[in-house]
């Protein structure tokens, strides 16, 4: 039918498209037509309309511009469709009645033009969801529809996973779909199936895949079985199944797998902050995939055993466990002195390691005379910052790279002989990933042991370290990991657990076993030490990466 609407046709003008239609879950209702901003009759460049459930509408808008115009008419025409994506088959749906015309008379001025469509009959062959009526099969008389409907428990499979019905071989990925205004969530996929005589029914299985590591389960028990009825069957044409929840036998899979698609590490003889450093390289994936690209060497060495560890990280529905670590290496001090051990005993490609990890410093010590002077270079895997009189991590790095001077009691011997002299440490090159050991801790003579440094002490997001490296290269980070230690007394009580960053911006906390998503917040801020928020947690190690490279460094293996 023809639309004409009056009115001086100004560019800018906004042209509004509403049409009373539900597309349903997974699927969306979208306006094709001849003009650059309707796709011109493409339909994945079309006008997507967006459905509002209380006015049972699908609405959308659009500014047209210059090159939508008729050049030298006072007028503009179009004609256009409506078509239907469904996301679960990846598959458009045309509206089966002749195209709709519109006309722009170019009058009097308006600045907005609102088209409101409405279907006397059922506008597509089929309609993509629902209960189907009788009438209507006979338009597919080739295929058969069927569409499986899956519920989810609470926190199950939601965030980080992808869910399938696997049919023979051949895997069909469902939509996630949350009902509006309710907490219920449900995966559902729609397919068309050529009809054949000789097939009375089908064998399927559910099967999940996580987001986050590279796991797959599938549904415990037998494989499912429908029965299709003869063909000429009204019933046969559309089957709706609801199969209610994914089989899940719990001895063979870990919630935290299930609720994020992430592992936790299993807690073994207070093994706290190994899982904690264990989980921050692993997500380093980068580094995770040099590892397992090496071949498994004999007997029970370190890289052997981080190697099994991140395998089970990453293929497994269970989380591994941090024991063999201790029996080989011992049980560290902290996460800190665990992060040295381990790189000490990795068997890897130098280069690599170094790269990744290793930073070069070099040490001047000149006497005040200046009648002594030396230099030395040497690597280092962290930089390890005062907390104490520091409430910051950029004013302890200045302390730290800032000249000391030996004198009195202190004095720099050389030969046979004392003299005054500076030492000052200077930064040659930083490597990719940049950790920071925060002394959190320092021996306390009155006690006769290390107690726990409470100050508040910040730290940035992006950290531009440029300015106080000496080969000029440009060195930004980002904040990729804070390892936290929780408790108020000595460095050997407490608790430790970490949080970390994902390529797209998500935090997630890994405190052994338990794993769940967190907000900035509590993985940045709640970290500081500040007073005011209470708690004893604390950052004790810091893991930026550079942005240059953080897409390769923190790319999924």
């Amino acid at each position: 039918y023809q639309r004409r609407v009056r009115g001086t046709f100004m560019t800018g003008i906004t042209l509004e498209f509403w049409i009373r239609y539900d597309p349903g879950p997974g699927a969306y209702l979208s306006v094709c037509g001849e003009l650059p901003v309707l796709g011109d009759w493409e339909a994945s460049k079309a006008l997507k309309l967006t459905y509002t459930n209380k006015q049972d509408y699908c609405h959308g808008s659009l500014v047209l511009k210059n090159e939508d115009l008729t050049e030298g008419r006072p007028y503009l025409d179009f004609s256009y469709k409506y078509v239907v994506f469904n996301q679960g088959s990846g598959t458009y749906l045309w509206e089966k009645q002749a195209n709709h015309k519109c006309c722009l008379i170019l009058e009097n001025a308006i600045q907005r033009v609102c088209i409101y469509d409405v279907w006397e009959q059922p506008a597509f062959p089929l309609p993509t969801w629902g209960l189907i009526s009788p009438s209507l099969n006979e338009a597919i008389e080739s295929y058969d529809y069927v569409r499986w409907t899956l519920n989810l428990t609470p926190d199950q499979f939601v965030d980080g996973h992808e869910v399938f019905v696997k049919i023979s071989e051949d895997l069909h990925r469902m939509v996630l779909f949350k009902s509006l205004g309710s907490k219920q969530y449900s995966f559902y996929l729609e397919i068309k199936m050529p009809r054949a005589s000789d097939i009375s029914g089908i064998t399927y299985k559910y099967l999940a895949k996580s987001k986050r590591n590279r796991a797959v389960l599938l549904e415990f028990g037998d494989f499912r079985e429908i029965s299709l009825p003869p063909i000429g069957d009204g019933s046969r044409t559309h089957l709706l199944l609801n199969d209610g929840f994914f089989r899940i036998q719990t001895d063979s899979v870990d919630s935290s797998w299930l609720k994020t698609g992430y592992l936790g590490i299993i807690n073994t003889l207070a093994s706290c902050s190994i899982n904690s450093l264990l989980q921050m390289l692993y997500h380093l994936h980068q580094f995770r995939k040099q590892l397992l690209s090496e071949e498994l060497s004999e007997g029970l060495t370190t890289t052997k055993l981080l190697q099994h560890c991140f395998y089970e990280l990453q293929e497994s529905t269970r989380c591994p466990s941090s024991v063999e670590f201790i029996r080989l290496l011992g049980l560290p001090e902290d996460a800190h002195e665990f992060y040295l051990l381990l790189l000490s005993n990795l068997s890897l490609d130098a280069d690599d390691v170094t790269r990744l990890f290793s930073g070069e410093l070099k040490y001047e010590i000149s006497s005040s005379e200046k009648k002594f002077q030396s230099s030395r270079t040497e690597n280092f895997y962290s930089i390890s910052l005062q907390v104490k009189n520091h409430n910051n991590l950029l004013s302890s790095l200045e302390d730290y790279l800032s000249p000391c001077f030996l004198t009195g009691d202190h004095k720099y011997k050389i030969n046979d002989d004392y003299v005054d002299a500076t030492i000052e440490a200077r930064l040659l090159k930083l490597p990719t990933v940049l950790f920071f050991h925060l002394k959190r801790f320092e021996f306390d003579p009155t006690q006769n042991k290390e107690v726990k440094v409470m100050d508040e002490f910040s730290f940035p997001e992006e950290l531009d370290l440029s300015a106080r490296v000496l080969d000029n290269a440009e060195y930004v980070y980002r904040l990729v990991g804070v390892l936290v230690h929780v408790g108020s007394s000595s460095v050997d009580s407490g608790h430790y657990y970490v949080c970390l960053r994902n390529k797209f911006g998500d935090w997630f906390l890994f405190n052994d076993e338990e794993v769940r998503k967190i907000n900035k917040v509590d993985a940045v801020e709640s970290n500081f030490g500040s007073l005011d928020n209470g708690g004893t947690q604390r950052a004790s190690l810091l893991v930026y990466v550079k942005k240059t490279e953080e897409e390769v460094v923190l790319e999924y293996v």
